[in-house]
């Protein structure tokens, strides 16, 4: 206990001191760290708290001794609620003004909530989808507890009223313990930046985060991804490129939809990237199918395949910056998984959608599209599109009139045909490949407890289990595997991506045998050896010895490479 010194534990300035002194104590058998003010002059070269410094350093040393000496001997003398309560505001207002240059103030309106959390939180980086996630909580935050009026100071929230909101997101909007979790961290954030020492701010500070449900995503054989490759190219030349990408590399969805060709290196035949999730650098092989497909992609590019350009220009189109639009790829893969059997049977795509007249599918689609829950904006387009094509306009001359691509308003069409359950699109109709469902695509809502949405079993993200497996049944090694996924535990990496089957067990435990769990009867301990190597090693070696042979050693090596196939 006492004055620490501490280093950024990531980022660009990662390993170097942070700028402040920092006090260190036990009070009422909790250990609190509070911030003091900033050191001055040159820090010891190690670092380390009891080296000394510069003269300069030693001075700011004494002065953060003497503000942490403040503190404790006012929590000697007051050890009252209220003396206490008076202390922890005085340090907060303290720890403000260091870091922020100003002290917590009470007079936060909540209906300037956000406006003041924005201008307070410039330091904070985040991206566009998470700072729209923030003010949507926020914004609830507001309409939930504000009903007394705009007027209302955020520090005058009540323990009470911040707890029967995380009941309401809880039980009335049945969201996942997960995004459950969100909201309590932006909350907690909220307050600790503009009402530190409210009874809502306590009552955040002391709320434990709920226990999140582990989803174990279903994954494809190599037989299905070879299924699902050849039809995809038959259907959707997009999302068969994609399966090729997310099977053979792990990466996630806005990674492959981002990927660009500066990133992709056919000498060396190696793909390096930063991971958009994680920011970690992400450097993998080129297994040969991939390799293949990139190069046939780049063939077609042409002069549009240069280093900022995207492999896979479409998809990145598709996902959007913010990955608002990330959605339809999805979609899109589901209509060709569709087409082989998977699915919950809600959306029965191409095959079983009811043939109607011109008037009643106008009447149908317009109704379903007026109820459904889609955005304003996005109800306006599909009406613009779906009136077009009804009227006899080709999907191209929809395209060039309204300005966009002819997949965006094939993408619409076919979500109104979902959306109302009827046949839209002017097409010849394609056979079901498989009469039998191979798997729903959503849990079970019967085992989603008070979830409001199934979790996903299948989808992009199955392929990052698929590559797992092949990558562990074709001897890749466990780090570099966890390399290309980021994920930084093996528990993490085993719990949510690799899904077990009764092959890759037996395959695991049969393919090196340790000398004791051998046939008793085999007696040779070279020959035991022999049987622990597994056949494909076994073939390497002979394959090698047999390049040895002259005429004066082919009969023994002839002998070994006989006792390396039988034994």
């Amino acid at each position: 206990m006492g004055l620490v010194l501490k280093r950024y534990s990531s980022g660009p300035q990662a390993g170097s001191l942070r700028p402040n002194w920092f006090g260190k104590y036990t009070f009422d058998g909790k250990t609190h760290v509070v911030t003091l003010s900033a050191w001055e002059g040159i820090p010891p070269e190690n670092g380390i708290i009891s080296s000394n410094g510069d003269a300069a350093f030693e001075r700011s040393r004494a002065r953060a001794q003497a503000k942490l000496n403040d503190i404790l001997d006012t929590l000697a003398k007051g050890r009252s609620l209220e003396a206490r309560q008076a202390l922890e505001k005085k340090v907060a207002q303290h720890t403000l003004r260091v870091q922020y240059g100003r002290e917590a103030q009470d007079e936060v309106l909540l209906a300037e909530l956000w406006k003041r959390f924005e201008k307070e939180n410039g330091g904070f980086k985040c991206t566009k989808i998470q700072e729209n996630w923030m003010r949507r909580i926020l914004s609830q935050f507001v309409e939930f507890v504000g009903k007394s009026g705009g007027q209302r100071k955020l520090g005058d929230v009540k323990a009470e009223e911040v707890a029967a909101f995380m009941d309401y997101v809880e039980h009335e909007k049945k969201l996942a313990a997960k995004t459950w979790n969100e909201y309590l961290k932006t909350l907690r954030r909220v307050f600790r930046l503009l009402a530190a020492y409210s009874e809502g701010s306590q009552w955040l500070q002391k709320a434990k985060p709920r226990e999140s449900e582990e989803v174990s995503r279903d994954i494809f054989s190599p037989e299905e991804i070879r299924e699902i490759l050849e039809l995809a190219g038959k259907v959707d030349p997009l999302i068969k490129s994609m399966v090729i990408v997310a099977s053979c590399t792990g990466l996630r969805l806005k990674d492959i939809c981002l990927m660009k060709w500066k990133s992709v290196d056919f000498s060396k035949n190696l793909i390096s990237l930063k991971a958009q999730k994680t920011g970690g650098d992400v450097v993998l092989g080129m297994w040969p199918l991939l390799r293949e497909e990139l190069l046939t992609l780049h063939k077609e590019a042409g002069q549009r395949a240069q280093g900022e350009d995207y492999v896979l220009p479409e998809a990145a189109a598709k996902y959007g910056d913010n990955g608002r639009n990330q959605g339809v790829l999805l979609d899109r893969l589901r209509r060709v998984l569709q087409l082989l059997g998977y699915g919950d049977g809600n959306a029965a795509y191409i095959k079983s959608l009811p043939l109607s007249n011109p008037q009643e599918v106008n009447s149908r689609v317009l109704a379903a599209l007026e109820s459904s829950d889609w955005s304003p904006r996005r109800k306006d387009a599909a009406r613009e599109y779906f009136g077009r094509y009804m009227a006899g306009e080709t999907l191209p001359k929809i395209a060039a009139a309204l300005g966009c691509s002819k997949g965006t308003v094939c993408e619409y069409i076919k979500a109104l045909e979902e959306l109302a359950g009827v046949s839209i699109i002017r097409r010849r109709l394609l056979p079901s490949l498989a009469e039998d469902k191979r798997g729903s695509f959503t849990k079970p809502k019967e085992e989603t407890g008070t979830r409001a949405r199934s979790a996903s079993l299948r989808g992009w993200h199955s392929f990052r289990g698929s590559f797992v497996v092949a990558a562990i049944r074709t001897g890749v090694n466990m780090e570099l595997i966890q390399k290309v996924l980021g994920a930084r535990m093996v528990k993490v990496l085993y719990n949510h991506y690799i899904k077990v089957d009764e092959d890759f067990m037996r395959e695991g435990f049969t393919q090196k045998v340790p000398f004791y769990a051998l046939k008793s009867e085999t007696k040779e301990p070279e020959r035991a050896l022999l049987m622990a190597t597994p056949i494909e090693e076994r073939l390497r070696i002979a394959a090698s010895r047999l390049r040895k042979a002259t005429s004066e050693n082919w009969k023994s090596i002839v002998e070994e490479v006989l006792s390396l196939i039988e034994c």
